[in-house]
């Protein structure tokens, strides 16, 4: 499936879900949907998203999940995204996260579950909004201390 670039005209659309398609890539004219708050491109086979990503000035929940994704596949301006609330990204291919991800100061959920994880940057304590924070399923053998002045639930495979 493709996503055609002409579904920037929808200009009031608020909530967007191509969950569970074969969306390979996006067009550069997502990034046109001003109002978009809720964008859900779960289950699909994206391995890159667009430049213009970071142009969403409303955005607040975005589900990456289950995708073909790395931490070399964000757009330099991806962690621009201010208003971002929930950025899931479990099931991906992310061995880091970018130190940027301090950036998304409003974060009050993060998942990262299932990826392959073996570290997390110290930057993670800059989101002082953050309420849970899902990193099981990963590589990781130690945690930052920063994340001892984060306030946040953490799941290990044992809690379920």
């Amino acid at each position: 499936m493709a996503v055609p670039p002409n579904i920037a005209e929808l200009k009031n659309l608020e909530v967007l879900s191509f969950l569970n398609n074969q969306i390979k890539e996006l067009p550069t004219q997502i990034s046109s949907l001003q109002n978009l708050k809720h964008l859900n491109l779960g289950m699909n086979r994206l391995n890159t998203l667009p430049r213009g990503f970071s142009s969403l000035p409303a955005l607040e929940v975005l589900d990456l999940t289950y995708n073909n994704l790395n931490e070399n596949c964000l757009p330099g301006n991806f962690f621009y995204l201010t208003t971002l609330c929930a950025l899931y990204l479990s099931d991906n291919d992310f061995e880091i996260l970018p130190p940027d991800i301090g950036k998304l100061t409003k974060l009050q959920i993060l998942n990262n579950t299932d990826n392959d994880l073996i570290s997390l940057p110290k930057e993670i304590r800059e989101l002082t909004q953050l309420k849970e924070l899902h990193i099981q399923g990963n590589h990781l053998t130690s945690l930052p201390p920063e994340l001892a002045v984060v306030s946040c639930v953490f799941e290990t495979a044992d809690e379920g």
